[in-house]
């Protein structure tokens, strides 16, 4: 969104204090709309995303069009980590970043999550069930 308001406060300025050439007007016109339709398209990739946590795996789903899973399997995921900035913190998405067992992978990093406070908590609580470990709230 911030990337929308800047790219469009900067183009509606050139629009305004450029001369009114029909050329130059009609590429910011087009230069909006592109900045527009790609930002829509990010939107709609992001509503369409999935980050999924069973007792068994960790997957992630993406694409419009194109769809990709990522999965990894719980007793295979040895590290687990994750991040939020400043940023992060005030709109609420984070940042994980998952190591398995000397194998590269496509769940290496896992960008924009919401709630990532509430899903580590619960891809934690699976881990330590599966190795036999009590949760916090058991204790």
């Amino acid at each position: 969104m911030v990337e929308l308001l800047l790219g469009l406060v900067v183009l509606l300025w050139f629009r305004t204090h450029l001369g009114h050439v029909g050329l130059v007007q009609g590429l910011i016109g087009l230069a909006i709309a592109a900045l527009v339709a790609r930002s829509a398209w990010k939107v709609a990739r992001w509503r369409v995303d999935r980050f999924v946590i069973t007792s068994a795996r960790v997957l992630t789903v993406a694409g419009l069009l194109n769809r990709q899973v990522s999965m990894l399997p719980l007793r295979k995921l040895t590290d687990m980590s994750y991040q939020r900035s400043s940023l992060g913190m005030l709109l609420g998405y984070g940042e994980f970043v998952i190591e398995s067992a000397g194998e590269a992978q496509g769940l290496r990093r896992v960008r924009f999550l919401p709630r990532p406070d509430e899903l580590y908590l619960q891809l934690s609580a699976l881990l330590f069930q599966a190795e036999g470990v009590l949760s916090v709230e058991e204790y």
